[in-house]
């Protein structure tokens, strides 16, 4: 509970630094050290305001290590996010995004904002960790996304919601390549 960890907080020597009113910020274009530019957002190699405010905390810990600002900016630059997780694969203009290995519905739901409505096809499923995925098919059927690749075992039942929410707003589904029956972990 929130107690314990509070508790655990109390009586550890870690530092609580506070990054949301930290020198780091951001806007759409720049990551900035109080008001001076300090790495565009496109040299990131990051999707999304979510990755983007995750950097602006691990540069506060960069500050209080005395990394020099050529290595982080190289670092940035070069940083390769986990395969499978808000992967982007261009194929014909169109965008695909691979986020098979998203461990929270509300992470797949983050992709949407990263992409700006430029999810042409979505690969989605995962085991079952028994998290609540209807309103990730709501998202869905909010963003528009024409295509879904499903995965095992997830992929199913947000087939499911997809179908019963499409049906109720008597809007068309999103075409489905289902691949939840003949596919392994062992194929990805």
């Amino acid at each position: 509970s929130f107690d314990l960890l509070s508790q655990a907080a109390q009586k550890t020597l870690a530092k609580a630094l506070d990054y949301t009113h930290s020198k780091y910020t951001y806007d759409n274009d720049y990551v900035y050290n109080n008001e001076n530019v300090y790495i565009e957002r496109k040299d990131i190699p990051l999707y999304g305001d979510h990755n983007i405010s995750n950097t602006c905390a691990a540069l506060l810990i960069t500050d209080i290590l005395n990394i020099s600002k050529d290595d982080i900016i190289n670092s940035l630059k070069t940083f390769t996010s986990l395969p499978h997780r808000l992967e982007c694969i261009m194929c014909d203009e169109k965008y695909f995004i691979n986020d098979s290995i998203a461990t929270l519905p509300e992470a797949t739901i983050e992709a949407f904002s990263a992409f700006k409505n430029k999810i042409d096809c979505l690969i989605v499923g995962g085991d079952d960790t028994g998290m609540d995925i209807k309103f990730l098919a709501h998202h869905i059927i909010k963003n528009k996304i024409s295509s879904l690749i499903l995965l095992p075992i997830t992929g199913k039942i947000l087939k499911k919601y997809i179908e019963e929410e499409a049906s109720q707003k008597n809007i068309p589904c999103p075409v489905f390549y289902d691949f939840t029956e003949n596919f392994t972990k062992e194929n990805m």
